[in-house]
Protein backbone atom coordinates (compact mmCIF):
# COMPACT_ATOMS: atom_id res chain seq x y z
CA UNK A 1 0.00 0.00 0.00
CA UNK A 2 1.36 3.42 -0.93
CA UNK A 3 2.89 5.44 1.91
CA UNK A 4 3.15 9.14 2.62
CA UNK A 5 6.49 10.80 1.96
CA UNK A 6 8.78 10.91 4.99
CA UNK A 7 12.50 11.13 5.72
CA UNK A 8 12.17 9.36 9.07
CA UNK A 9 14.22 6.21 9.61
CA UNK A 10 12.23 5.14 12.68
CA UNK A 11 10.13 1.97 12.70
CA UNK A 12 6.65 2.60 11.33
CA UNK A 13 3.40 0.68 11.65
CA UNK A 14 0.98 0.53 8.73
CA UNK A 15 -2.72 0.38 9.59
CA UNK A 16 -4.85 -0.83 6.65
CA UNK A 17 -8.62 -1.18 6.50
CA UNK A 18 -10.32 -3.19 3.75
CA UNK A 19 -14.00 -3.51 2.92
CA UNK A 20 -14.71 -7.15 2.07
CA UNK A 21 -16.89 -7.85 -0.96
CA UNK A 22 -18.25 -11.18 0.24
CA UNK A 23 -15.72 -13.38 -1.55
CA UNK A 24 -13.62 -15.98 0.23
CA UNK A 25 -10.67 -14.17 1.84
CA UNK A 26 -8.89 -16.97 3.72
CA UNK A 27 -5.19 -17.51 3.04
CA UNK A 28 -3.95 -14.02 3.73
CA UNK A 29 -1.57 -15.34 6.41
CA UNK A 30 0.90 -16.39 3.70
CA UNK A 31 0.65 -13.34 1.41
CA UNK A 32 4.07 -12.01 2.43
CA UNK A 33 5.79 -15.40 2.23
CA UNK A 34 4.36 -15.90 -1.27
CA UNK A 35 5.56 -12.46 -2.39
CA UNK A 36 8.46 -11.65 -0.03
CA UNK A 37 9.69 -8.05 0.17
CA UNK A 38 13.45 -7.45 -0.04
CA UNK A 39 13.21 -6.17 3.55
CA UNK A 40 10.36 -8.10 5.18
CA UNK A 41 8.16 -6.44 7.83
CA UNK A 42 8.98 -6.99 11.48
CA UNK A 43 5.54 -8.45 12.09
CA UNK A 44 2.01 -8.36 10.71
CA UNK A 45 -1.42 -9.18 12.07
CA UNK A 46 -5.00 -9.17 10.81
CA UNK A 47 -8.50 -9.26 12.28
CA UNK A 48 -12.14 -8.41 11.67
CA UNK A 49 -13.80 -5.36 13.16
CA UNK A 50 -16.18 -6.18 16.01
CA UNK A 51 -18.62 -3.44 15.04
CA UNK A 52 -18.69 -4.35 11.33
CA UNK A 53 -17.39 -7.74 10.18
CA UNK A 54 -17.31 -6.53 6.57
CA UNK A 55 -14.23 -4.55 7.64
CA UNK A 56 -10.89 -6.36 7.64
CA UNK A 57 -7.94 -4.70 9.38
CA UNK A 58 -4.21 -5.25 8.94
CA UNK A 59 -1.42 -4.00 11.19
CA UNK A 60 2.05 -4.30 9.65
CA UNK A 61 5.25 -3.16 11.40
CA UNK A 62 8.17 -2.09 9.19
CA UNK A 63 11.76 -1.15 10.02
CA UNK A 64 11.13 2.20 8.33
CA UNK A 65 8.71 3.98 6.02
CA UNK A 66 11.40 3.80 3.33
CA UNK A 67 11.36 -0.01 3.43
CA UNK A 68 7.56 -0.06 3.20
CA UNK A 69 7.69 2.33 0.24
CA UNK A 70 10.40 0.20 -1.38
CA UNK A 71 8.06 -2.79 -1.25
CA UNK A 72 5.19 -0.88 -2.91
CA UNK A 73 7.53 0.00 -5.78
CA UNK A 74 8.95 -3.51 -6.20
CA UNK A 75 7.95 -6.30 -8.59
CA UNK A 76 6.81 -8.40 -5.60
CA UNK A 77 4.10 -5.87 -4.82
CA UNK A 78 2.17 -6.47 -8.05
CA UNK A 79 1.23 -10.13 -7.35
CA UNK A 80 0.74 -9.23 -3.68
CA UNK A 81 -1.96 -6.71 -4.62
CA UNK A 82 -3.40 -9.06 -7.26
CA UNK A 83 -4.07 -11.63 -4.53
CA UNK A 84 -5.94 -9.06 -2.44
CA UNK A 85 -8.20 -7.55 -5.13
CA UNK A 86 -10.58 -10.53 -5.61
CA UNK A 87 -11.96 -10.33 -2.07
CA UNK A 88 -11.88 -6.59 -1.36
CA UNK A 89 -13.52 -3.42 -2.60
CA UNK A 90 -10.68 -1.09 -3.70
CA UNK A 91 -12.80 1.97 -2.93
CA UNK A 92 -13.13 0.85 0.68
CA UNK A 93 -9.39 0.58 1.37
CA UNK A 94 -7.74 3.08 3.71
CA UNK A 95 -4.18 3.15 5.06
CA UNK A 96 -2.22 5.30 7.50
CA UNK A 97 1.30 5.05 8.90
CA UNK A 98 2.22 5.66 12.53
CA UNK A 99 5.51 5.84 14.44
CA UNK A 100 4.32 3.94 17.50
CA UNK A 101 5.99 4.04 20.90
CA UNK A 102 6.64 1.28 21.80
CA UNK A 103 7.05 0.15 18.19
CA UNK A 104 6.18 -3.26 16.72
CA UNK A 105 3.24 -4.14 19.03
CA UNK A 106 2.62 -7.86 19.46
CA UNK A 107 -1.09 -7.75 18.74
CA UNK A 108 -1.50 -11.50 19.29
CA UNK A 109 -0.96 -10.79 22.98
CA UNK A 110 -4.62 -9.76 23.32
CA UNK A 111 -7.85 -11.23 21.89
CA UNK A 112 -9.18 -7.74 21.11
CA UNK A 113 -7.43 -4.49 20.18
CA UNK A 114 -9.01 -1.08 20.56
CA UNK A 115 -8.01 1.26 17.70
CA UNK A 116 -8.51 4.96 18.43
CA UNK A 117 -7.81 7.82 16.06
CA UNK A 118 -7.70 11.04 18.09
CA UNK A 119 -7.98 14.33 16.21
CA UNK A 120 -6.69 17.41 18.02
CA UNK A 121 -8.74 20.61 18.06
CA UNK A 122 -7.45 23.65 16.21
CA UNK A 123 -5.23 25.53 18.63
CA UNK A 124 -4.29 22.50 20.72
CA UNK A 125 -0.53 22.07 20.75
CA UNK A 126 0.98 18.61 20.64
CA UNK A 127 2.78 19.25 23.94
CA UNK A 128 -0.52 20.10 25.65
CA UNK A 129 -2.17 16.98 24.32
CA UNK A 130 0.73 14.74 25.35
CA UNK A 131 0.63 16.14 28.89
CA UNK A 132 -3.05 15.17 29.11
CA UNK A 133 -2.29 11.83 27.50
CA UNK A 134 0.20 11.01 30.26
CA UNK A 135 -2.58 11.55 32.80
CA UNK A 136 -4.84 9.27 30.74
CA UNK A 137 -2.17 6.55 30.74
CA UNK A 138 -2.15 6.47 34.53
CA UNK A 139 -5.67 5.06 34.41
CA UNK A 140 -4.86 2.33 31.86
CA UNK A 141 -4.70 -0.59 34.26
CA UNK A 142 -6.90 -3.14 35.93
CA UNK A 143 -8.67 -6.35 35.00
CA UNK A 144 -8.81 -7.03 31.28
CA UNK A 145 -6.12 -4.54 30.23
CA UNK A 146 -3.12 -6.09 28.42
CA UNK A 147 -0.93 -3.38 26.80
CA UNK A 148 -1.02 -0.14 24.81
CA UNK A 149 1.04 1.83 22.33
CA UNK A 150 0.52 5.14 20.52
CA UNK A 151 2.00 7.68 18.11
CA UNK A 152 1.43 10.43 15.56
CA UNK A 153 -0.10 9.67 12.17
CA UNK A 154 2.25 10.48 9.27
CA UNK A 155 -0.54 11.50 6.88
CA UNK A 156 -2.21 13.98 9.25
CA UNK A 157 -0.11 15.81 11.88
CA UNK A 158 -3.20 16.48 14.04
CA UNK A 159 -4.14 12.80 14.28
CA UNK A 160 -2.81 10.59 17.06
CA UNK A 161 -3.28 6.81 17.02
CA UNK A 162 -3.85 4.85 20.22
CA UNK A 163 -3.87 1.04 20.28
CA UNK A 164 -4.93 -0.85 23.42
CA UNK A 165 -5.03 -4.62 23.97
CA UNK A 166 -7.94 -6.02 25.99
CA UNK A 167 -9.15 -9.44 27.09
CA UNK A 168 -12.50 -8.71 25.43
CA UNK A 169 -14.76 -5.90 24.24
CA UNK A 170 -16.63 -6.26 27.56
CA UNK A 171 -13.37 -5.76 29.49
CA UNK A 172 -12.95 -2.43 27.69
CA UNK A 173 -16.53 -1.28 28.20
CA UNK A 174 -16.40 -2.27 31.89
CA UNK A 175 -13.22 -0.22 32.30
CA UNK A 176 -14.83 2.74 30.50
CA UNK A 177 -17.80 2.58 32.89
CA UNK A 178 -15.59 2.48 35.99
CA UNK A 179 -14.55 5.57 37.92
CA UNK A 180 -10.96 4.94 36.89
CA UNK A 181 -11.87 4.75 33.22
CA UNK A 182 -14.15 7.79 33.26
CA UNK A 183 -11.45 9.90 34.89
CA UNK A 184 -8.83 8.70 32.40
CA UNK A 185 -11.02 9.35 29.34
CA UNK A 186 -11.78 12.82 30.71
CA UNK A 187 -8.07 13.63 30.41
CA UNK A 188 -7.93 12.14 26.90
CA UNK A 189 -10.76 14.34 25.61
CA UNK A 190 -9.10 17.64 26.60
CA UNK A 191 -8.22 19.70 23.52
CA UNK A 192 -9.61 17.06 21.19
CA UNK A 193 -12.14 17.42 18.36
CA UNK A 194 -12.93 13.77 17.79
CA UNK A 195 -12.08 10.25 18.94
CA UNK A 196 -12.92 7.52 16.45
CA UNK A 197 -12.81 4.10 18.11
CA UNK A 198 -13.26 0.54 16.88
CA UNK A 199 -12.46 -2.93 18.24
CA UNK A 200 -10.50 -5.42 16.13
CA UNK A 201 -10.69 -9.12 16.99
CA UNK A 202 -7.37 -10.90 16.56
CA UNK A 203 -7.63 -13.19 13.55
CA UNK A 204 -4.13 -14.25 12.62
CA UNK A 205 -0.50 -13.43 12.00
CA UNK A 206 1.32 -13.05 8.68
CA UNK A 207 4.14 -15.52 8.17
Amino acid sequence: MAAAASTSTSPVTEFITFTLNGSVWEGQDTLFSQNPPKNPPLAGFWGLQHEDEAKLHWLISWNSLAEQTEFTQSESHKPFVANILPWTNPEGMKAVHVELNPSNPQVDGAPVSEWCTITLSEGTKREEFLANFKEFEKGLKGEGYRWHTSGWVTENPRDYMLLIGWDSVKAHTDWRASELGQTAVGHLRKGVDDIHMIHVKFGGKFR
